[in-house]
């Protein structure tokens, strides 16, 4: 992303203090960009200029003017795109009942030491429903560590999918709720019923 706004984005003065320079490229311009030498494959380039082309005729919209079925249908319409991102695209977008039921990290984390199917996965979110987006963060958010530097990882990785806040669910050999208590409008600890943290969570850009 860094790379495609470095060429196609439009420099803006005075926000270096932020770690700002440019502003992201509009869809149109990304449609016909020329992204050869990012590192990107052939494939994955030729998703992102299909994805853009259907932004910019409105046949996905991005501004919560459509229901969340709908703005998925768009996005698997795209060759290159399904379900997995059209969810995750919907929660950076405050679609709260967004869900990406086949994420691995969803999957690993519902049962310690195992794999559920994805069908065990939506069948156990169907109680959350309208508010699967808040709840479905909270497997991944508490999974236990695994090894140095495990949960920085995890806070990349909710920062990366800009997940939102909500009733934090940790996992042992059943679902418990646990009390979130925010350090400050960015941040929080998840702390289990006995007494242990379950998460401690971070936003940088969400």
């Amino acid at each position: 992303m860094n790379r495609i706004t470095a060429r196609h984005g439009t420099p803006v003065a005075g926000l270096e203090p932020l770690g700002l320079t440019h502003t992201f490229p509009t869809a149109a311009e990304l449609a016909k960009a020329d992204l050869d030498g990012l590192g990107l494959t052939t494939a994955r380039t030729a998703t992102i200029q299909r994805f853009s082309q259907a932004v910019d005729a409105d046949e996905i919209r991005l501004d919560r003017s459509v229901g969340l079925d709908d703005l998925v249908a768009s996005i698997n319409a795209v060759k290159g795109l399904g379900p997995w991102t059209a969810h995750y695209l919907a929660l950076r977008l405050g679609e709260r009942d967004a869900f990406p039921e086949s994420d691995l990290d969803l999957r690993n984390a519902m049962v310690p030491g195992s794999t559920v199917s994805t069908a065990d996965v939506r069948a156990a979110a169907e109680p959350w429903r309208p508010w699967r987006g808040g709840r479905g963060h909270a497997p991944v958010d508490a999974r236990p560590p695994r090894g140095a530097g495990a949960h920085r990882g995890t806070r990349a990785r909710v920062r990366q999918l800009g997940l939102f806040e909500g009733t934090a669910l940790a996992v042992d050999s059943t679902f418990a709720t646990a009390t979130r208590t925010h350090l400050d409008e960015r941040s929080w600890i998840d702390v289990m019923p006995n007494g242990s943290r379950a998460a401690t969570s971070s936003f940088s850009a969400c």
